[in-house]
């Protein structure tokens, strides 16, 4: 009983450590382009357009959000989404350009500390999912 109640411990602490840096993530930059840095905060509520452009790194938030609702019940759904989010938000490191006006006109893009830190909870969020698994 005692290493079930370890296990479920760190479950609980990864997934407060994954929360933390997520928040944290939000208040950084997570991106600069042109020179001009946009936050994080800015990324999750408009990150949901780049779809239009072909990215598709946004939509690993609903992923880890999935994956922290999933946690305690069904583990391993839980990893399986944080994984998923993880190579969704991995391909945002392909983005080089980005269309800023409507007429087509594209600045150079680089990727800020909030994004790293950002892509770094999913596989927190994967830790917390499989230390049930050992319990």
């Amino acid at each position: 009983m005692k290493t079930r109640k370890f296990f479920h411990l760190t479950k609980v602490k990864c997934f407060f450590v994954c929360l933390l840096m997520y928040l944290v993530s939000l208040s950084m930059n997570g991106m600069y382009a042109n020179g001009v840095a946009t936050a994080g905060l800015n990324i999750l509520l408009l990150g949901w357009l780049g779809i239009i452009d072909g990215v598709v790194a946004w939509y690993a938030n609903p992923c880890l959000l999935l994956s922290f609702v999933l946690l305690l019940k069904f583990p391993d759904a839980s990893g399986k989404f944080a994984l998923l989010g993880f190579c969704l938000g991995a391909s945002a490191l392909s983005i080089q350009h980005m269309v800023v006006d409507e007429s087509g006109n594209q600045v150079a893009v680089t990727l800020g500390a909030a994004y790293y830190l950002w892509l770094a909870c999913f596989p927190v969020a994967y830790l917390a999912s499989v230390s049930e698994l050992g319990g």
